[in-house]
């Protein structure tokens, strides 16, 4: 996984052009309730996927910080 701060990656979010065929936003449904690992090979290096699972981690009653620190790494 290569590293991409989070600035640059808002601000090719903000400065992409949206098109047609472009897939929807995941929402925090779509998040797997599985192991670290399994919610991280679903987050990849999307910075919408690790937003949605960093929101619905923190939505959990006992959080893991694990994979709280491996999403905002």
């Amino acid at each position: 996984m290569t590293y991409i701060s989070r600035r640059k990656q808002r601000r090719a979010a903000t400065s992409a052009a949206p098109t047609s065929d472009s897939s929807p936003a995941p929402s925090t449904s779509s998040v797997p309730d599985g192991s670290v690992d399994e919610v991280l090979a679903w987050a990849g290096d999307d910075y919408a996927r690790r937003a949605a699972a960093l929101a619905s981690e923190q939505a959990r009653k006992r959080p893991r910080k694990t994979l709280l620190a491996a999403l905002e790494a």
